[in-house]
C-alpha cells in the first residue's frame, strides 16, 4: 500500500482519488479520523462523476470501483456533506441507484462505508438506506435515467 505522503504527490489527481479512497479503507480508525480532519490536504481531488457511475467508460476503473470510491470520498470529505446535507443526499441517491444498475447491493455498500466512517456520517448513510423505496427513488431526487445507444446509463436532473 502506498503511503499517504506518496498519494499526495501524484500528478494524476483522478488516480490519486482512487488511491486515497483505498488508503482510507485500509487505515485504522485513528488514521481515518486524522484524514477527515486534514482533508483536503491543500490538494485538488478529481472524483468519479456521480452522474456516470454506472456508465462503462474508456478509463481503466470498473463501475463498481467508481461507485465505491465516490462513496468513500464522501466519507473522507464529510464536512462538505454536513455543510449542505441536501447535496449529500442527492449524491447518495445517485450512488445508490448506480450500484443497483450494475448489480451491487447498495444497502451492503452503504453499510461497508458506514463501518469505516465517523459515527455521525455513518448515521447519515444508514438513515439513507433506511428510507422507503419511494423516498430514495430517482424521482424523489429529481433524477431521470438515460440509456444511450450502447446501453450505458447516466443520471440527469429532470430540469437539465
Amino acid at each position: 500500500m502506498l503511503l499517504l505522503s506518496d498519494i499526495l504527490k501524484f500528478d494524476d489527481r483522478a488516480e490519486a482519488s482512487y488511491l486515497i479512497a483505498n488508503h482510507y479503507k485500509s487505515s485504522s480508525e485513528a488514521q481515518r479520523e486524522s484524514m477527515r480532519i486534514d482533508w483536503d490536504y491543500g490538494r485538488e481531488w478529481i472524483w468519479p462523476d456521480g452522474r456516470t457511475l454506472a456508465m462503462r467508460t474508456p478509463e481503466q476503473r470498473s463501475c463498481a470501483e467508481k461507485i465505491r470510491t465516490v462513496l468513500i470520498m464522501h466519507s473522507i470529505d464529510e464536512r462538505t456533506y454536513f455543510y449542505d446535507y441536501r447535496d449529500g443526499l442527492i449524491a447518495f441517491c445517485g450512488i445508490y441507484h448506480s450500484a443497483k444498475e450494475i448489480g451491487l447491493d447498495p444497502d451492503k455498500l452503504f453499510e461497508e462505508v458506514a463501518e469505516i466512517s465517523s459515527e455521525k456520517f455513518a448515521l447519515e448513510l444508514r438513515k439513507f438506506i433506511g428510507r422507503s423505496d419511494e423516498d430514495k427513488s430517482l424521482d424523489a431526487f429529481g433524477f431521470k435515467r438515460i440509456v444511450d445507444t450502447d446501453g450505458n446509463i447516466r443520471l440527469e436532473f429532470m430540469n437539465d
